[in-house]
């Protein structure tokens, strides 16, 4: 079985999701955090300039100049400019396993820059409900399930070692560089580079339909009858002792990867008609 914490700053931040009231900073909102600061300082590695990715192309047939396209380790990618619109609230998705005993949980010192307290949401298929019922009374898009992470490549090469993230001043016509020519992989803001993979990140995106780029509170209900707050020097106490008393899963609970009140793929073509075929190239330099 698979459950959802919620690492937090301070008390307050933890009443407040107890309460239902989920922060939703706007997706935007990580592309600038903390920009500069050394990796392992406070929030460094929340810093992320592709999320909202949307498309790779073939480095070689975007019209850079042969001696930089050879400098380039990966291949490039278009941030999709309507992300910025987007609000999202983010956990770590643990896990489970009622047979063999094993708890899937992160390791306390990986997780320091997210908080100091963790809100523990034990039933995850109700949560997700209540995600879903109070995005639908409000007409909202929602989508929520893991985040999917991938490896830097190079034209389907995995690429290694010290990179440089250059992102492309001015915001681009997707269409003048992406053809069906050129055109590697889709993506969406599900998708993020593997160096974030120990975060195990299950997030809820929303569409609110307007270019509003500011936070946003989902207010889903209380959820003290589904969820504890624990510190996080007591999370694998807490943990244990919870976990120790489960002795079955309920075989009937099926959750896919996915849901929420429309697709995937209708959630990003609604978010990409927000500021239609604009976005920013991203490249990297090894």
């Amino acid at each position: 079985m698979k459950f959802l914490l919620k690492f937090v700053e301070t008390n307050k931040y933890a009443d407040d999701v107890m309460k239902g009231s989920l922060y939703m900073n706007p997706l935007s909102y990580f592309w600038r955090i903390n920009y500069g600061e050394p990796v392992g300082a406070s929030n460094s590695d929340r810093f992320d300039l592709f999320e909202g990715t949307y498309l790779s192309l073939n480095k070689e047939d975007i019209g850079l100049d042969k001696e930089f396209a050879e400098v380039i380790g990966t291949n490039p990618i278009v941030r999709l400019s309507a992300y910025q619109y987007i609000n999202m609230f983010s956990t770590y998705h643990s896990e489970f396993n009622v047979k063999s005993r094993e708890l899937i949980v992160p390791k306390m010192d990986t997780m320091n820059e997210f908080g100091k307290l963790v809100v523990v949401i034990i039933n995850e298929a109700e949560f997700r409900y209540r995600v879903r019922k109070a995005a639908e009374k409000l007409d909202y898009d929602c989508i929520f399930g893991d985040v999917n992470y991938h490896a830097a490549n190079d034209r389907g090469k995995p690429v290694s070692g010290n990179m440089l993230h250059l992102i492309r001043k001015d915001e681009i016509d997707i269409n003048e560089v992406a053809s069906e020519k050129n055109l590697l992989e889709h993506y969406d803001c599900f998708d993020k580079g593997n160096k974030h993979a120990y975060q195990r990140e299950w997030r809820i995106c929303i569409n609110r339909h307007n270019e509003e780029i500011s936070p946003y509170r989902l207010e889903i209900g209380s959820i003290s009858d589904i969820a504890f707050v624990v510190s996080v020097e007591m999370l694998y106490p807490a943990l244990f002792d919870w976990s120790g008393r489960i002795t079955a899963e309920n075989p009937l609970i099926y959750l896919p990867n996915f849901d929420g009140t429309v697709t995937r793929e209708t959630f990003k073509n609604n978010v990409y008609k927000l500021r239609p075929n604009k976005g920013y190239l991203l490249t990297t330099i090894m």
